[in-house]
């Protein structure tokens, strides 16, 4: 890539005897990589969540885990979780998704694991 930063497309053409379909093929791929590279390192890292959010998080995680526990004899979905906890269900599906206790069956079904 840094030898096409150093020479013209239409030099290019020439001097390797390419097409000129394949020489706007090679310009296309090159701007591309440039766009991609230029907005990879613009982007910032992911900000760390505070204590205040750690604290929430490990109370939703054992109040899902209440509910899962009173519940163990059958499979669970993650409406009944909502609606239980009142917690939105991204936050509910984090938890089940990292939780040991718990098995998924599929996407919105999970039982209690002991």
């Amino acid at each position: 890539m840094e030898d096409l930063s150093k020479c013209s497309f239409e030099e290019l053409g020439i001097a390797a005897g390419l097409s000129v379909t394949a020489v706007s093929r090679i310009r296309a791929v090159y701007r591309a990589y440039q766009r991609r590279s230029s907005a990879s390192s613009s982007v910032c890292p992911p900000a760390s969540r505070t204590s205040a959010s750690l604290a929430a998080s490990d109370g939703d995680c054992a109040a899902v885990k209440a509910y899962f526990q009173a519940n163990a004899h059958k499979l669970i979905r993650v409406s009944e979780v909502v609606r239980a906890t009142g917690l939105k269900k991204s936050a509910v599906l984090a938890i089940l998704n990292d939780a040991p206790w718990c098995q998924p069956v599929d996407g919105s079904t999970f039982f209690f694991r002991q």
